[in-house]
């Protein structure tokens, strides 16, 4: 059991189980690379992105581009906690073939309600903070990027969400653990995701006050 659960909680880290403390660095290096190239190769796609969109800098975009982490902190965190009690429920033998739809429905209504309301709730703290610093967001509409925020959270909270119920599925399906699911694959992506729809949103959204 020991053994087990020494596999699964290294794998969550990404890295290997089988090194100790008195293992050389180049050993540490080559055991924990792999994961990490990953999210190398993810973080440069995700500049990728970013730079796709400084074509529209100006104004509001530019503005965004501070909630950034804010949206892939949450995005993430909630994503996670969806992988977790699914690889939970996944181990105990409690996702069986008959309530794997209703599981999966619960989790992506839970992950839409939650960013709802953190969305709703953050989009009112940012309107208040530009309107009691006169608008210093730059943001000729007060709403504007309180709209942004609120609509960007939502929507990266659901990505986060949706990434976290499937994957554990999908690396099931192909004969991986599920809890690796839970490391730094899925983070990768889900920075990639949920990044990627705040910024289509951050753009449909200013199109439409300005």
């Amino acid at each position: 059991m020991e053994d087990l659960a020494d596999e699964t909680i290294a794998r969550m880290a990404g890295t290997n189980e089988k090194f100790t403390s008195h293992d050389p660095i180049i050993r540490r290096f080559l055991t924990r690379a792999p994961w990490l190239l990953v999210t190398l190769i993810a973080g440069l796609v995700n500049v990728g992105v970013m730079s796709s969109f400084q074509k529209y800098e100006g104004g509001v975009l530019t503005f965004a581009l501070f909630f950034v982490p804010l949206i892939t902190g949450m995005s993430g965190n909630i994503g996670l906690q969806c992988s977790t009690v699914l690889v939970r429920s996944m181990a105990v033998g409690g996702l069986s073939v008959g309530s794997r739809r209703e599981t999966i429905v619960k989790e992506l209504l839970s992950g839409l309600f939650t960013g709802a309301i953190f969305g709703v709730v953050c989009g009112f703290i940012v309107y208040l903070l530009d309107m009691t610093t006169g608008g210093s967001l730059g943001a000729a509409s007060p709403g504007a990027i309180a709209a942004i925020v609120s609509i960007g959270l939502i929507g990266g909270c659901f990505a986060g969400t949706a990434l976290g119920v499937f994957s554990p599925l999908f690396f099931a399906r192909i004969g991986v653990d599920p809890a690796i699911s839970a490391g730094p694959i899925v983070t990768a992506f889900n920075d990639f995701l949920s990044m990627t729809i705040y910024f289509v949103i951050a753009w449909g959204v200013s199109s439409l006050f300005f």
